[in-house]
């Protein structure tokens, strides 16, 4: 068994590897793709942002890695990921999270 708090048990994404692996990997790809990745804490929501021509996402340093990673895949598969090695099982999960966001901007531009 894991840890809770911290989301340490092996997680869903990648068979074989935990989540501090799969951090590491999110993180070097951020740094590939030159975005700076922050872990703060404070009353805010993980997310991502832009500040002038700077991507930066925001992670709450007290959440649970599988949090962490969900939001990582989230903010990173936004992003032109053509030519870096991505694991197969990690970009399965960077699929699926560009089809949720296309659905989510889909749903918003009806409702307007």
């Amino acid at each position: 068994m894991g840890n809770k708090r911290t989301g340490t048990k092996e997680n869903q994404y990648l068979i074989g590897l935990d989540n501090s692996q799969v951090l590491q990997m999110l993180q070097i790809m951020a740094g590939h793709l030159k975005v700076q990745i922050r872990y703060e804490k404070g009353d805010f929501r993980s997310s991502g942002c832009r500040v002038e021509l700077q991507h930066i996402i925001f992670l709450q340093k007290t959440d649970p890695d599988d949090l962490k990673i969900r939001t990582l895949i989230r903010e990173l598969g936004r992003f032109n990921l053509e030519g870096l090695d991505i694991h197969p099982e990690l970009l399965q999960e960077f699929d699926r999270a560009r089809k949720e966001f296309e659905t989510e901007q889909a749903v918003l531009l009806e409702e307007q």
